[in-house]
């Protein structure tokens, strides 16, 4: 997964609790600055997942689908187009919505409630 450094915190407790409840998955973080990670995906970096804070960051990487988006835009998920496991790395996205992650998402301030 690669992930804006501003999501460090939030993401490795999310990425804790997410294997955790699926231990056949295991989620691998690289963190960066939005436009790093735009430019490491976009030049093949292995990932299946980017989570940016800034959404206009996507719109230079392929990816499959529609990005999901958090706290009124404020948080963009997408998976790669290149994903080598685009199953997990959907369900990772999945499971974003469900409450364990939204309230690690609340805790660590990236959405309010």
């Amino acid at each position: 997964m690669l992930a804006s450094t501003s999501l460090t915190e939030a993401f490795d407790t999310i990425r804790e609790d997410f294997q955790a409840r699926n231990p056949q998955v295991e989620v691998l973080m690289t963190y960066a600055g939005s436009g790093s990670l735009t430019r490491q995906a976009a030049g093949g970096e292995p990932g299946d997942v980017l989570v940016t804070d800034d959404a206009r960051t996507l719109s230079d990487v392929a990816v499959h689908g529609k990005p999901e988006t958090f706290a009124g835009g404020r948080l963009s998920v997408a998976v790669l187009e290149k994903s080598a496991d685009p199953t997990n790395a959907a369900l990772f996205v999945d499971y974003l919505h469900e409450g364990a992650a939204q309230r690690i998402l609340t805790d660590t301030g990236v959405l309010r409630p």
